[in-house]
């Protein structure tokens, strides 16, 4: 059985595991900073991109659990 809450899952990680760390490198902030660099804007640029993954997550894992006790359980016994 296909479930469609798995591409919400799988942007979830991507965001978390690929996106926030890339978009966490201070090299990037300093780049784009300049000699105004300010580690709280890049500390709260990369914990928001975590929660914002988290969030997916957790979104769609609820929607995994929801659509699991959605499923009809078949009481029949099979005879053989």
């Amino acid at each position: 059985m296909t479930n469609n809450n798995f591409s919400s899952l799988f942007l979830g990680l991507a965001i978390l595991l690929v996106f926030s760390r890339l978009f966490g490198m201070g090299s990037f902030w300093h780049q784009v900073m300049g000699d105004d660099y300010i580690r709280i804007v890049k500390n709260i640029a990369e914990e928001g991109t975590e929660l914002l993954g988290y969030t997916i997550i957790f979104y769609a894992s609820v929607n995994y659990l929801i659509s699991y006790l959605k499923i009809p359980t078949n009481t029949k016994y099979i005879k053989y």
